[in-house]
């Protein structure tokens, strides 16, 4: 090319190198799938700002923003994805472990005195049937004989009273034995889930975003708080049958019934089972729909509006209100005039997924953004 030539065509020469210095550079493009190698010094800087994908074979390499370790990809280049099922069960269980260590070790001092209370109507039971033991009320071939089994002694706590009638002159009154049955379970899980919530929970939420395992943890808890409960009033009174030398069998006897206010003798084992069954699923249906009240209008409203609803169901005789469902009295096999257990049950049943369902859908509105105390 002579001067003449590159002195016309210098214009343009400038231009075009001025546009190859603005384009965008890549990578060249390798003939192979495996990964390029990265010199110690620019991995280590890269890895400080971004992380590098590895594109497919076909494609330059590209460059993520996210700010981590570098991600692996799987053969068509996408990074690899978690397990997100193996991620929601570990993280269930995370908040379940929770949920198990603090719920119960917060109600230690209630399940204390629970259990000092079980122990002390249990004694007084045993005092009743000694006493009537040498009773004239007794007949002549049973008296001096300290007659009582385990199903006598459940029977006494649970038994409630009989459906009131105000033309009478009886006046009316709560069992105590049964209402500080509710009044123990509503204490034992009527304020943990809400203080969970306004504390560490809240955090907990705003970054995973997951509103239904949380739920789910606290429903479950509620009912191994209730089973606990129930669990500990049953083992209190196997205890103290068998140091009274009553042993367990399942079945009621003269004295023993009589004390009870109600015999159980001759019933089938597995209605016996039922009928002690009913007030433990009754309980973790009425607790349920309790925890729902408790983040609708507080924990306070919630117990106190479960106790009125309790006295009502033992004041009024009709299935409307099932907080008697529990008493042994109101029990179609001895001669109530309440639902039968299996309908109990099943029933009972069916408001602990309701209350379960529907908590759920109320505190998926709850806002998790503002931290409240107490």
């Amino acid at each position: 090319m002579s001067d003449a030539d590159l002195s016309s065509n210098l214009p343009s020469l400038i231009a075009h190198t001025q546009d190859m210095d603005q384009a965008p550079r890549y990578p060249l493009a390798r003939t192979t799938n495996l990964p390029q190698a990265v010199e110690p010094s620019d991995e280590s800087a890269m890895a400080s700002s971004h992380h590098l994908v590895r594109p497919p074979s076909d494609g330059p390499a590209r460059i993520s923003g996210d700010k981590s370790a570098l991600v692996p990809s799987d053969p068509l280049g996408n990074p690899a994805q978690a397990k997100p099922a193996a991620g929601k069960v570990h993280f269930f269980g995370k908040l379940l472990k929770h949920d198990c260590r603090m719920g119960f070790s917060r109600n230690l001092a209630l399940y204390g005195i629970s259990m000092v209370a079980f122990i002390s109507l249990s004694l007084l039971f045993v005092g009743e049937i000694r006493a009537l033991a040498t009773s004239p009320l007794i007949d002549a071939p049973a008296q001096g004989k300290v007659s009582g089994t385990f199903v006598d002694l459940v029977t006494y706590h649970f038994k409630g009273r009989v459906p009131y009638v105000p033309n009478q002159d009886i006046p009316f009154t709560l069992p105590f034995d049964w209402i500080a049955i509710q009044v123990f379970v509503a204490l034992l899980v009527g304020y943990y889930p809400v203080r969970d919530f306004r504390g560490y929970a809240s955090q907990v939420l705003i970054r995973t975003k997951n509103k239904w395992q949380w739920w789910l943890s606290k429903s479950l808890w509620v009912m191994l708080t209730v089973i606990c409960f129930y669990l500990l009033a049953f083992l209190i009174a196997l205890t103290v049958s068998l140091a009274s030398g009553w042993g367990i069998p399942v079945e009621s006897a003269a004295i023993g019934g009589f004390a009870a206010g109600v015999s159980l003798a001759g019933l089938p084992p597995e209605q016996v089972v039922l009928l002690f069954l009913v007030p433990v699923l009754l309980s973790i249906a009425l607790s349920l729909v309790q925890m729902v009240l408790s983040f609708a209008i507080g924990p306070l409203w919630a117990f106190m509006g479960l106790m009125a609803y309790n006295g009502v169901s033992a004041y009024a005789d009709t299935n409307l209100l099932i907080g008697d469902l529990s008493m042994v009295l109101r029990n179609p096999l001895v001669g109530g005039s309440g639902l039968s257990s299996e309908l109990s049950l099943v029933l009972s049943a069916g408001v602990s997924v309701a209350a379960i369902v529907f908590g759920a859908v109320l505190f998926k509105y709850q806002d998790v953004s503002i931290r409240k105390q107490e």
